[in-house]
This record gives C-alpha cells, sequence and structure tokens, in this order.
C-alpha cells in the first residue's frame, strides 16, 4: 500500500514538472523566418492569401547593432559605418475568416568618408549626380522609416480579397560641402484575390501601384570661393559635369524631385498533387514613368525616363517525414531609358520667365538581368523548428548600360556569378535553444570596365564628355573582382521566467575579400559585426 502511495505521488510530481516543461518546449519550438517559408504564399505581395496562416499568432521585436570597417564597398558605400534598427513583425488572426499581417522598421545609419553619388540607392536611377572630386570627402547620415500592413479576408468558401501598403520615409543628409539634404517617399500598394480551385490547385492575382520621390536640396556652409561640380553621369560615369550654382540639376535655390510611378501585377498559381508535394509560380509586370525637376511652365523640368520589368519565380516543395525540401528558381529583367530635355526661356506678357520644351535627347539605356536557383533542407522539424537548415544558391547578374552624349558614347556588359552556402543548427537544452549558423561565398564578374566610341566624326568645337575614373573602377573592382566571404553567427533563446515571452540574444560576424586590388581602390577587405536582441510571443 504504501509502494503504491509513492508511486502515486511520484508520478503526480512529474506530471506537474513536465507541464511547465512542455509549454516551455513549445514556446521556443517557433520561428518567425521558417513559419514564413513553410507558406510560399505568405511570402508574396498578394495579401488576399493571409487567410491560408493557419498556426498560432505570432509577434516579433528585435533591436540590432553593426558595425561594418573595411574598404571594399561600392563607391557611394562607406568604409565605416554604425547601424542600428529596431524592428516588430507578426502575423494575427483576428477571427476564422481574417487575418492580418504588419511590421515596423526604424532604421539608424551613419557613415563617415562618403562622396560618391547624391542618390540614397543610385544603382537603379535613371542617371547619377556624382561629386567630381575625390576631396570632398564627409559624414553622411540616415534615418529610414518602413511600415508595412495588409489584411486577407475570406469571403467565400476559402475565396478572398486582400490589401497591403508598403511604406517608406527616409531622411539623407551630408555634412561636408558639397552638402545635399534628401527626403525620400516609396509608397507601395496592393490589391489582391486568392481562390482555391481545387483540392489541388490554387490561383491568385494581385495589382500594384509604385510611387517613389526623392528630393534632393543642395548647399554650402557659410560663403565660400570654392567652385564645385558635379558630374551628370548618364551610366558608366559618363556625361556632362556642372557648376553648383542657382540653376541646373544642383540647383540651390530649390528642392529638386526625382519622381516615378509604376502600375504592375502579378498572377500566382500552385500545384498541390498530393499533400507532400506542391509547385509554385508566379509572374509579374510593370511600367514605370517619370522625371527630374519641377513640373510646371515657370519651373524646368530636366529629364524624363521609362521603365519596364519582367519578373517570374516558382517553387518546388516536397515533405518528407519530419524534413522538408525546396527548390527556388526566379528570373527578373529591369530595361530604363533615360532622356534629357531640350527647352528655352521665353518671357510673359506679365514679365514671367516660362519655358517651351523641344523634343527630348536620348541619353541612356540600362539593362539589368538578375538569374537565381536555390536549394533548402530543413531536417527533422520538431514543432515549427528544423533542427538544420541546409542552403545553397547560386545567382548570375547582368548589366548593360549604353550613355549618349552625341557624337559620343560609352558602353559597359559586365556579369558576376555567385555561389553561397551556408547551414544552421539548433539545439534544444533544459532551459534554451542554441542556433550556430556557418555561412560562405565565392563570387566573380566579368567584363571591360567601358568601351568609348563616337557614332560621327566629332567636330573641333565639341567637347569631349566629363568622367570620372576613380569612381567607375572603385566599382569596377567591387563587381567584377574575385571575391570570397565567410561569415557565423550564435544565438540563444530562452523563455523568460514568469512570462509566455521567448527572449533571444545573437552575435554575428561576416568578412568579405577580394583577391584582387585597383588603382583607385579603398581596400580588399570589409568586416561586419552585429549584436541582437529580441523577443518572440
Amino acid at each position: 500500500m504504501l509502494t503504491k502511495r509513492l508511486t502515486y505521488t511520484l508520478l503526480t510530481a512529474a506530471t506537474l514538472y513536465a507541464a511547465p516543461m512542455q509549454a516551455q518546449d513549445s514556446l521556443l519550438l517557433r520561428d518567425l523566418q521558417f513559419l514564413k517559408q513553410q507558406d510560399i504564399w505568405l511570402t508574396q505581395p498578394n495579401n488576399a492569401a493571409l487567410t491560408r496562416y493557419a498556426t498560432k499568432n505570432i509577434f516579433q521585436a528585435e533591436a540590432q547593432l553593426a558595425k561594418g570597417n573595411g574598404g571594399l564597398v561600392n563607391y557611394y558605400e562607406s568604409s565605416n559605418t554604425l547601424q542600428g534598427t529596431v524592428s516588430i513583425e507578426s502575423f494575427y488572426r483576428l477571427n476564422s475568416r481574417i487575418v492580418a499581417f504588419g511590421s515596423i522598421v526604424y532604421d539608424n545609419w551613419t557613415g563617415r568618408n562618403l562622396s560618391g553619388s547624391a542618390f540614397i540607392a543610385p544603382d537603379s536611377k535613371p542617371f547619377n549626380l556624382v561629386e567630381d572630386s575625390l576631396t570632398n570627402e564627409g559624414k553622411k547620415h540616415r534615418d529610414t522609416y518602413r511600415l508595412s500592413g495588409g489584411v486577407g479576408v475570406d469571403i467565400y468558401q476559402g475565396i478572398s480579397l486582400g490589401a497591403r501598403v508598403d511604406y517608406t520615409a527616409a531622411n539623407y543628409a551630408k555634412y561636408k560641402d558639397l552638402r545635399h539634404k534628401n527626403k525620400l517617399m516609396d509608397l507601395l500598394l496592393t490589391a489582391g484575390v486568392y481562390a482555391p480551385l481545387t483540392t489541388w490547385m490554387n490561383m491568385g492575382a494581385d495589382y500594384q501601384y509604385h510611387r517613389n520621390t526623392e528630393s534632393l536640396e543642395f548647399g554650402t556652409y557659410g560663403k565660400s570661393d570654392k567652385v564645385y561640380k558635379t558630374l551628370i553621369d548618364y551610366g558608366t560615369f559618363f556625361g556632362s559635369t556642372e557648376q553648383f550654382g542657382n540653376e541646373g540639376f544642383t540647383d540651390k535655390s530649390r528642392e529638386m524631385p526625382l519622381f516615378e510611378d509604376a502600375h504592375g501585377g502579378h498572377f500566382q498559381l500552385e500545384l498541390c498533387p498530393t499533400p507532400a508535394f506542391s509547385l509554385f509560380a508566379t509572374v509579374g509586370l510593370s511600367h514605370a514613368s517619370g522625371y527630374y525637376g519641377r513640373k510646371s511652365p515657370f519651373t524646368i523640368t530636366y529629364a524624363q525616363h521609362t521603365r519596364d520589368i519582367v519578373e517570374s519565380s516558382a517553387r518546388l516543395a516536397c515533405q518528407y517525414g519530419s524534413s522538408r525540401f525546396h527548390l527556388d528558381l526566379s528570373y527578373s529583367q529591369e530595361k530604363l531609358n533615360n532622356q534629357a530635355n531640350n527647352y528655352r526661356g521665353l518671357i510673359n506678357a506679365n514679365n514671367a520667365t516660362y519655358y517651351e520644351y523641344y523634343d527630348p535627347t536620348e541619353t541612356g539605356n540600362k539593362r539589368w538581368r538578375n538569374f537565381n536557383i536555390g536549394a533548402t533542407a530543413y531536417l527533422g522539424i520538431d514543432g515549427e523548428l528544423p533542427l538544420w537548415t541546409l542552403t545553397a544558391n547560386y545567382h548570375w547578374t547582368q548589366r548593360q548600360q549604353l550613355a549618349y552624349l552625341y557624337p559620343y558614347y560609352r558602353q559597359q556588359h559586365l556579369s558576376r556569378n555567385e555561389v553561397e552556402v551556408s547551414a544552421t543548427r539548433n539545439l534544444l537544452t533544459p532551459k534554451g535553444v542554441w542556433a550556430f549558423m556557418l555561412r560562405g561565398a565565392y563570387g566573380k564578374g566579368s567584363g571591360d570596365a567601358f568601351e568609348d566610341g563616337t557614332f560621327a566624326t566629332p567636330s573641333t568645337k565639341q567637347a569631349q564628355p566629363a568622367t570620372m575614373e576613380a569612381f567607375l573602377y572603385r566599382e569596377y573592382q567591387y563587381l567584377t573582382a574575385p571575391q570570397y566571404g565567410i561569415g557565423g553567427s550564435v544565438k540563444y533563446s530562452f523563455v523568460f521566467p514568469g512570462t509566455q515571452l521567448v527572449t533571444y540574444a545573437k552575435a554575428s560576424a561576416d568578412y568579405r575579400k577580394a583577391n584582387e586590388e585597383y588603382e583607385y581602390s579603398k581596400g580588399k577587405d570589409h568586416v561586419s559585426l552585429s549584436l541582437s536582441i529580441g523577443c518572440t510571443f
């Protein structure tokens, strides 16, 4: 009898002890990024498919501090950076028919020893505004605010409607002459529909409106007799120079916006012949137009451009026991055409200056192509956490640029191949989860830095185009020199005592090195370090 009572007491104690342990384990066995990758529809801009979300609500908040040092950076990037980021992301099911998504990000970035471009991200701009000197490097600072929100509503037997907004605002400034202040506004609106046509076929479609405005204001501190010049770069650092003053692209008397709006859409299709196998594919198109300057009769619009984008992607997914495998492919092509406006100033009856425009002159054509193939294996999935995550990716990019300043032209054809691999191991311990990750990459580019020519024999009175060799070769090294990268991270997650809050800390380090160095390079390597703390609930 005593033995039975003792056995009963021990079993009761073990049950009471195991219950909180199991609850703690279930909280730790969640990973937001893995959760999104389990269902590719959750990563699409078409938020009508949010109604597919079939797990518990999840919230994640994170704060990160990152430091970067080293000269292996692009011509407009800094060799000495400090960055702080705070972010919140969530998926939340309101009821059986409505699911919402939200994300807020604040990013505070400071870079030193900077010159290069006046734009925040000049890679895909129709033209560039580049400093014509290496002696004016200074500190730059950027504050970025990103807000994303979406909702999906099941209106009838799985047929859903959805909407999403992605809004970004940023302020960017240089603190040494020639100074510039930038204001960025980027708005992306998406409306979509999702329909499960059969038990093995799902379909979706969305419409997108995209508006982007980056306004620039140039100036100097106090009064100075120093002359500042800017290269109006139509491609591959080829164009004309402009002296800072009261007119032109760098007009100090007014704020100058680069404006663009686009209309586009996507079509999505998923085939699921068996519960363990699926094939997802999407294709998208968009057309954009824009201009630089002020559109009014009494101000000048200096340039205009058009942009066309075609993109497609596919995923083959397979579930085998407690493991999941993905094969991803994507391809995109972007074409951009820029024209300089021709105009003359006239005086009206009220003695005000207005502008009359003539046929524009083509100044540049650019094209980008991107292809990516990647394989991912999630092994030993426990709850919503894989014990192993293995990835391998191949990425190919091609950039073609042709800049005109009749009768001169300059063209450039660059390609780059890059391979990346990574392995992540999650270790579940009695008090928490350790995650160890290692990654490596190797890349190499090809193509000539530039090729100059003429359409006709220039006259003796025609000035040759202006160029900027230092930035040309600095970018060329960054894009084509053989490079390898290694990195890793360590993360520890635990349930904060007395709460349902999974808290984590993460440390990460990456190192990149180029095997070649050119005359105008700032260096051959770059180190990135970061520390993060966050919570999931």
